[in-house]
């Protein structure tokens, strides 16, 4: 069986980890969630708050962490941009930049 990512206003992005167990996205147009599902049996493993416009941008080697990136400022839309790791095992962030 296949299992819907979820629903929610516009499309999201998805990133399958660097071993293939998990798969990692984001979801909605708004303010969105983030998820973790295991890629063997499609179980969700967590789901957090996500900011509008974060993306899944990649897994390190380990598969132990992920990156998500934003190209949008959050106050001009023009300038900055954020980027989030965050713990795959439950994802809490780890580390947090905006751009200038």
């Amino acid at each position: 069986d296949v299992a819907p990512l979820g629903a929610g206003p516009g499309p999201g992005h998805a990133l399958f980890s660097s071993d293939g167990s998990r798969l990692l996205a984001t979801l909605g147009g708004g303010p969105g969630a983030l998820r973790m599902w295991d890629a063997a049996d499609g179980r969700e493993l967590w789901r957090q708050p996500c900011a509008a416009g974060m993306v899944p941008a990649a897994f390190s080697a380990d598969s132990r962490a992920a990156l998500l990136m934003s190209s949008v400022g959050e106050n001009d839309g023009q300038h900055g941009g954020t980027a989030v790791v965050v713990r795959a095992a439950d994802g809490a962030a780890l580390l947090e930049r905006r751009g200038e």
